[in-house]
């Protein structure tokens, strides 16, 4: 107990540790396999499934993740710098109509985080999918692009990577 204390000042501060480190391991997978990917749009799909992805296969770490949203939905936040990018360039390319990057960023975010916490309880990918999906498309489709131009995109996203 006493070391514990030596890193951390509760079990908050080792939850966001924790937290933290998942992000960035998620952020850094995302990096890699986006690296040759330009449209934004795909990119923002891709990134997303990516996470969710993720979370169905390490899903000890979900609750501490899904508890700490507050911490993440900062489009300032480093670990947003690719979601902020992303969501500039598709602004910038007339695809997303975002109010501001702000409200892109935490919209993303929170779209994103509701899936995984609601596929906790879905164990198997393949009855997980329908609904990934569906969020996916409404969140490209809530980001401004039409739903047949969206659903093309998660096709793309998800064939190349689930």
């Amino acid at each position: 107990k006493g070391t514990f204390y030596n890193h951390f000042a509760d079990k908050e501060d080792l939850a966001r540790a924790i937290a933290a480190e998942t992000r960035a391991r998620i952020e850094e997978e995302i990096g890699r396999l986006n690296t040759t990917v330009a449209d934004p749009a795909l990119r923002m799909a891709r990134a997303v499934t990516i996470c969710i992805r993720f979370s169905l296969k390490e899903r000890q770490k979900l609750p501490t993740l899904v508890r700490l949203i507050s911490s993440v939905t900062d489009a300032k936040h480093p670990l947003n710098f690719s979601l902020l990018s992303d969501i500039r360039d598709g602004m910038a390319a007339g695809v997303f109509t975002c109010p501001t990057e702000e409200v892109g960023v935490t919209f993303v975010v929170g779209n994103t985080m509701a899936t995984i916490s609601h596929l906790q309880n879905i164990s198997e990918l393949a009855l997980a999918r329908p609904f990934m999906k569906q969020m996916a498309i409404m969140l490209l489709v809530g980001l401004g692009m039409s739903r047949p131009q969206a659903e093309k995109t998660i096709e793309a996203a998800h064939g190349a990577l689930l």
